[in-house]
């Protein structure tokens, strides 16, 4: 359908108001968690880069930026900081958003855990609207809203809002598909590129994006159309080349995922081990929502084959096979939940149904607990996604 202004209106009111109120979920649930513990015990000694974490309590920003600067965020720091030189590790973490925050650390005096803070609180609100521009083009408003709402209150949707690169990630692909679903080819090369220097498997958006641009085009206008699709790889083969003078290892773009123990496996192996993983420890809540969501994807794979657009369920299997594939770690698939955030198709086939307000209410309220569980677990060093 084609959006009103008031649709648009309703999308923009909405997206402003989960991105806050997730925002402030998270900076009360962090200050209670300072209530309780002095300064919070980090579990995972060996975290990376622990350095990195702010220690500074008399900084006002301490009690609300802390808690959320862990994991990738210390990596993307590091990146900041030292743009890839004396640390190779780091290219696995490509630049676009570190580059982003620097940009705002430069202008001003935010240090990188607040300019972040800023800038991923913009972007939710961004990658939020565009979710539901993209489900209301598909459906209808209604349909839109709860496709929103299921989304914003999935368990591994406070990604959003920790110095991680998902919100200009999925702000940047979900630009890509809008344009080329009104048949504007370059603009959506573009921003697949942009997509592509902000996370390396942004690259897989050319295979979709191909699909759409050779369904959608005149005969005469194919060519063109597919010879934009260069950007993408192009600008995969820039950063890497750009992390091979910085760090000053060839091909370290490639070498890294054997350092970071990423592995291929047989097409069997991810599902069976975490199917391992969810047996030999029932009780643990990451582990149990990785399994349901990899077992749940490949399950919506195969019955929505014929059921959504083809090129949605082409966008959800191209992604599900680079998560499912290059982030298994040998023995468990790495950041589940969290990948699951680009699943766009799953979230708005849920918003297709009326389940009833009753379970609706369930549904927001179960996700939201467990996404402070989550939160919780990341902010005391306990490896969610």
């Amino acid at each position: 359908m084609n959006p009103n202004k008031k649709d648009i209106k309703t999308g923009i009111i909405l997206s402003v108001i989960f991105s806050l109120f997730l925002r402030l979920l998270l900076a009360f649930t962090g200050f209670s968690l300072f209530s309780i513990f002095p300064k919070i015990p980090l579990t995972t000694v060996q975290m990376d880069l622990v350095r990195n974490i702010p220690t500074d309590q008399h900084d006002p920003w301490y009690y609300i930026v802390q808690p959320l600067h862990r994991f990738d965020a210390l990596w993307y720091e590091e990146v900041e900081k030292t743009n890839y030189k004396g640390e190779p590790l780091t290219a696995k973490f490509f630049p676009l958003y570190p580059w982003m925050v620097k940009l705002i650390t430069d202008i001003s005096p935010a240090t990188f855990p607040v300019a972040a803070f800023f800038l991923n609180t913009f972007f939710t609100a961004i990658a939020f609207f565009l979710f539901y521009y993209i489900a209301l083009t598909e459906y209808n408003r209604q349909a839109a809203i709860r496709s929103l709402v299921a989304y914003a209150v999935f368990p591994a949707a406070f990604f959003f809002l920790v110095p991680y690169a998902e919100p200009l990630f999925i702000s940047f692909v979900l630009i890509s598909l809008i344009s080329a679903k009104k048949g504007r080819p370059f603009l959506s090369s573009v921003f697949a590129a942009f997509a592509t220097v902000t996370k390396p498997y942004g690259g897989a958006l050319i295979l979709p994006l191909a699909y759409i641009f050779w369904k959608n085009g005149e005969v005469k206008n194919k060519v063109p159309a597919l010879l934009f699709l260069i950007l993408i790889p192009l600008s995969f083969i820039l950063i890497a080349r750009f992390q091979d003078a910085m760090t000053g290892v060839p091909f370290i773009a490639f070498k890294v995922n054997s350092a970071w123990s990423v592995s291929l496996p047989l097409p069997w192996d991810p599902l069976l081990s975490q199917m391992k993983v969810f047996l030999a420890n029932p009780m643990n809540l990451p582990n149990d929502m990785d399994f349901v969501i990899t077992a749940g994807t490949i399950t919506y794979l195969y019955f929505s084959r014929r059921r959504i657009r083809r090129e949605d369920w082409i966008f959800l299997l191209v992604f599900f096979i680079v998560f499912y594939f290059f982030q298994y770690r040998g023995y468990i698939l790495n950041g589940v939940s969290r990948y699951a955030l680009i699943f766009f198709p799953i979230f708005m086939s849920m918003g297709r149904y009326k389940p009833g307000r009753f379970l609706e209410i369930i549904y927001a309220f179960s996700s939201l607990i467990l996404l402070l569980i989550f939160f919780v677990f990341y902010a005391l060093g306990f490896f969610v996604a």
